[in-house]
């Protein structure tokens, strides 16, 4: 039988089982039939639970997503695209949210004046950004211009633990 003396690990086990302390033993031991199963980094092996999107017309902003009050946030990836006629000026369209205290651009599709343009990017984030509690991620497009269309998607995951 093997015994756990990690109490970190025993934690844990503790918050992912959600083992009441006042009612249930926390396991320090495995039987031979029992077979420990640990994620070595949990915050990377999240799943995307959280896929949002919005369109913006012209020179307008969008909310594609509000972070929760009281857990964390975690962006694994986005998709940004822009579409606009041959009348259009110079735009710039943007996914933009809060890291850190701190207003930051994830993505940016530039366009260039009197020209047709049809634009998409992808961008998968190997290690997932943590955005702020209580924000808004937006797509905006820059510039007071017509004919022009963008569509913003963000995937990511709330962190359950982080709850407080």
């Amino acid at each position: 039988m093997g015994t756990i003396y990690n109490s970190d690990l025993q934690k844990e086990a503790k918050e992912a089982f959600r083992i009441q302390q006042n009612i249930d033993v926390i396991p320090s031991k495995f039987d031979e039939k029992i077979i420990p199963v640990c994620e070595v980094n949990p915050k990377l092996l999240r799943r995307i639970k959280v896929v949002k999107n919005t369109a913006t017309s012209n020179a307008t902003t969008s909310t594609i997503y509000t972070t929760p009050v009281n857990q964390d946030f975690f962006i694994s990836g986005l998709m940004l695209g822009v579409i606009k006629d041959g009348t259009s000026t110079s735009i710039v369209s943007t996914i933009t949210t809060t890291i850190d205290g701190a207003t930051t651009i994830l993505a940016a599709i530039p366009s260039i004046t009197l020209t047709a343009q049809s634009e998409m990017i992808s961008i998968s984030f190997p290690f997932p950004i943590k955005i702020d509690r209580n924000v808004t991620i937006t797509c905006t497009n820059s510039t007071n211009v017509a004919n022009v269309v963008s569509r913003a998607v963000i995937y990511g995951y709330v962190d359950e633990i982080s709850a407080a």
